[in-house]
């Protein structure tokens, strides 16, 4: 069964749980940035306002006669200081909006690949649920034609409608899962491979072959690369006999690919598209 997006978000988060803090840490940094940079801006108009000051009393104005030169004091303010602390404010919410734009972004995409693993998951589950049906449909139908053909007395073998011939008929062949294995048997329990199950079933070879690779099997998935309809094939890498074999599949194994192969539908591939077909 697919596992839900809330699983998969929850698997997916110590992978960017590291990038998530990092930003984190940066965003809760800028209010103390900001506060030292205007402390730092406190201390330059302290400064200033002391400059003025002791300018004043050197030239001997000001200070004696009209007090603490406040209008130069006020204009250093509003041209130097304030602009200074508005510019830090901004700076401030500019980086605290990139952040958060970065955070964002970080969890759309952490979303977009669990939305993916997730579809993925369900694809993948619907067709191990169809694959699952069809077996099902098919072992209920060749159960209720063998117990039809049972009550009557007779069974269609080879074309003779006969008790003789009933006696002597295989009972319906049927695939078994375990696992991610499939086991093809027939009417006795005994195991066949799928080119034998295709004979006794009359579904195509390919057919079986492609509905165990949506299911997820491996022999099939490569199988379904060079093998025709027929269960043969004109040449396969070695390395895949085991699993052809396993299928019932026979043709030619070649150890060098170098000069090409054959595909099920005879088409010869270059070296350079082996394993690819």
């Amino acid at each position: 069964m697919a596992r839900s997006l809330d699983q998969i978000l929850a698997e997916l988060n110590p992978q960017y749980a590291s990038s998530e803090n990092i930003l984190n840490t940066r965003l809760n940094a800028i209010p103390g940035e900001i506060d030292s940079g205007i402390a730092q801006t406190d201390a330059k108009l302290s400064v200033a306002n002391d400059n003025i000051l002791n300018s004043a009393r050197r030239r001997g104005t000001g200070v004696a006669f009209g007090g603490i030169p406040l209008g130069e004091q006020a204009q250093y303010a509003a041209t130097e200081y304030a602009p200074a602390i508005a510019n830090l404010r901004a700076t401030g919410a500019q980086k605290e909006l990139s952040l958060q734009e970065s955070l964002a972004q970080l969890g759309r995409e952490k979303r977009g690949q669990a939305q993916s693993i997730y579809d993925t998951g369900v694809s993948q589950d619907l067709a191990e649920r169809s694959f699952q049906e069809q077996i099902r449909q098919f072992n209920a139908q060749q159960a209720a034609a063998a117990k039809a053909a049972s009550s009557a007395g007779a069974y269609n073998f080879g074309g003779l409608n006969t008790a003789a011939a009933a006696s002597k008929a295989p009972a319906a062949a049927k695939i078994v899962q375990n696992g991610s294995n499939f086991n093809f048997l027939d009417g006795t329990g005994k195991t066949i491979n799928a080119a034998q199950y295709s004979q006794l079933t009359g579904i195509g070879y390919r057919e079986v072959l492609s509905n165990l690779a949506k299911a997820g099997d491996k022999n099939a998935q490569i199988a379904l690369k060079y093998v025709g309809n027929d269960a043969k094939f004109g040449a396969a890498p070695k390395q895949y006999q085991a699993a052809l074999s396993a299928l019932g599949a026979t043709g030619t194994y070649i150890t060098d690919t170098s000069k090409g192969i054959t595909t099920p539908s005879g088409v010869r591939l270059p070296a350079i598209l082996n394993g690819s077909y």
